[in-house]
């Protein structure tokens, strides 16, 4: 008597994944001998087999897992110039493409983002986490400073529930990530110490910067900013009052009832600059500096 039993070869972790890319795994049909002395035991030992065979192909699936990882990409550069041009993103683009194919994954949405990378509220990113976290899969960047440049922001981001990787080190770990962190906001400290200098030194020989450049404004463009420049000073005014307000909450009602005590102006001004505190545009205190904060 002959039995028809389902063969199965052994495949290594390296065979999985390229076996896995070329449409999966094939079963052959073996004929061997097997001789049995009734149709029970030939029953039995074929169930037998069949149990076999579905363990292994659990184990073979579980194996295989890890070669369909979901993946989420975010994309930033931080001027409007660049995300016009394209200049910064074909290279993010092209990182993570190559570490989705090196590990396997699928990328299922992209998120492209510009602005800088001193903010921490940011549009895209915000939907690339809450993505990220709803669906279990992996935020995949190009480098860490293309998430942020901020220690405090990467480190809140680590304890949101979700996982991400960067594309230049993807095997650092929560320490390194850390060091990598700092040494990116030192970084982004020094740009702005070395752009800010720069831009002092060629305003000092006369140079005009922003939009007092000549030909800075299209003559439409210009019309337009004259329209909207009430509006404008408006929010501006209602930022720095919320700002200044935020800023002073320890200080007001100290200054609020020195002066319901009868304490001058300036006597206040002389005992907050002598405390070492300073005003909301970083100045000493004054008689007209204390009068505008009781008016806040």
């Amino acid at each position: 008597m002959t039995a028809a039993i389902v063969h199965i070869p052994r495949y290594s972790s390296s065979e999985v994944a390229a076996r896995h890319s070329q449409g999966g795994y094939h079963a052959t049909l073996k004929i061997v001998p097997a001789p049995f002395a009734n149709e029970d035991e030939l029953i039995y030992y074929l169930l037998q087999r069949s149990l076999l065979q579905v363990i292994k192909m659990k184990k073979i699936e579980k194996t295989t897992q890890k070669f369909h990882e979901k993946l989420i990409a975010y994309y930033r550069v931080s001027t409007a110039k660049q995300g016009r041009s394209g200049l910064g993103f074909e290279g993010q683009k092209e990182a993570v493409q190559r570490y989705a194919v090196g590990c396997g994954g699928e990328i299922i949405h992209e998120y492209t983002e510009v602005e800088s990378g001193k903010r921490t509220d940011r549009i895209e990113l915000t939907k690339a986490t809450a993505h990220a976290r709803r669906s279990g899969c992996k935020l995949v960047i190009a480098k860490l400073d293309r998430l942020s440049r901020n220690v405090a922001f990467i480190s809140t981001l680590m304890e949101n529930g979700f996982e991400f990787v960067c594309c230049d080190n993807p095997h650092v770990n929560r320490i390194t990530l850390h060091v990598l962190a700092a040494v990116a906001e030192e970084e982004a400290r020094a740009i702005s110490a070395r752009t800010k200098a720069a831009l002092a030194a060629a305003k000092k020989r006369g140079v005009k910067l922003g939009s007092k450049r000549p030909g800075f404004w299209t003559p439409a463009q210009k019309q337009r900013w004259l329209a909207g420049l009430p509006e404008a000073r408006k929010r501006s005014a209602a930022s720095r009052h919320a700002k200044a307000i935020a800023q002073l909450a320890d200080l007001l009602p100290t200054i609020r009832q020195q002066r319901e005590q009868g304490i001058t102006l300036q006597a206040i001004a002389n005992g907050l600059n002598k405390e070492g505190h300073q005003t909301p545009r970083g100045c000493i205190w004054s008689t007209a500096t204390v009068q505008r904060a009781l008016r806040l």
